[in-house]
């Protein structure tokens, strides 16, 4: 939401829609909401993220055991989970556009899961997924904190 703002303010070449380079700007696929700013920031957040958690966990040795085959793959993992993420977004969005959906309506579940959903898929892919168990429990984590945190964002930004 914050990258789409910035990149509308700023305008060409930061507002590129992610339609105008897969269609050329003769179709909305995924919508106006969706930028190459937006994604590469996406991908490059999470990339910050994991090397973060990466960090903590060399340095200080956070991070349960089950964390272990992750760590030997990290900024492979840290990448694919951001494209993934990505990717499942606008799989997420290219969804809605075949149900009629107007861009920025909300499609309550889809808009909550579609992005893990991507992650997931692609790292399982790329044969870098980890043990189900540690899935399963991670996204239940992440899922009700982006159920949760949709509150807010629904009060501070009505129209996003």
């Amino acid at each position: 939401m914050v990258v789409g703002r910035v990149a509308k303010e700023f305008g060409p070449p930061f507002n590129i829609t992610v339609d105008k380079i897969v269609t050329l700007g003769k179709r909305e696929l995924f919508g106006p909401n969706k930028t190459m700013l937006g994604s590469f920031a996406m991908v490059l957040a999470a990339l910050a993220a994991g090397e973060n958690l990466t960090a903590l966990h060399e340095n200080f040795g956070i991070g349960p055991k089950v964390f272990d085959p992750v760590w030997q793959h990290a900024v492979p993992v840290w990448l694919l989970l951001g494209t993934g993420a990505c990717l499942g977004d606008l799989a997420g969005s290219l969804c809605k556009r075949a149900l009629r959906i107007a861009a920025g309506k909300d499609l309550w579940v889809v808009d909550q899961i579609d992005w893990l959903l991507g992650a997931v898929v692609l790292l399982w892919f790329f044969d870098l997924l980890p043990a189900w168990n540690l899935v399963a429990w991670g996204s239940l984590v992440l899922v009700s904190a982006r159920f949760v945190l949709e509150i807010p964002r629904k009060i501070i930004f009505p129209s996003a």
